[in-house]
């Protein structure tokens, strides 16, 4: 039985210790340099459209439910 607490990948203390490139990340967003593609967006009644769109492994961006 592996215990989540014991468990985490090799990288972990390398990305917990270092938040700076998390405020960079941040700051990139809100400066309008990163953007994400969205593919597709459906209202969540279209949820399983969604899905199987997405598992289709054809699509290039980010698939968005809206509320």
């Amino acid at each position: 039985m592996i215990i989540l607490q014991e468990w985490r990948p090799a990288s972990w203390d390398r990305h917990t210790k270092n938040t700076s490139y998390l405020a960079r990340i941040t700051d990139a967003i809100l400066a309008g340099k990163i953007t994400v593609p969205i593919a597709a967006t459906f209202p969540i009644e279209q949820i399983r459209d969604a899905v199987a769109l997405q598992a289709g492994r054809h699509v290039h961006g980010k698939i968005v439910i809206t509320l």
